[in-house]
């Protein structure tokens, strides 16, 4: 594998994406968009984290049986 090379950066493509709106004088609409971007991120993640809690053991119940 070339671990030289960069994996995308999905974080300075969303910068590119909203430059404009950090530019711009809609300070507070920049600042409200960027955390409703993170709060949808860590929403499902959590529930992303807490599907698999719940199935895992459902998953390896076989494995602890004889």
């Amino acid at each position: 594998m070339n671990s030289t090379r960069r994996p995308p950066q999905y974080l300075d493509l969303l910068l590119l994406m909203h430059r404009d709106v950090f530019a711009s004088d809609s300070n507070e609409s920049a600042r409200r968009s960027w955390w409703l971007i993170v709060g949808l991120m860590l929403l499902v993640a959590f529930l992303f984290s807490l599907v698999l809690l719940v199935t895992s053991p459902q998953a390896l119940q076989p494995l602890h049986q004889p």
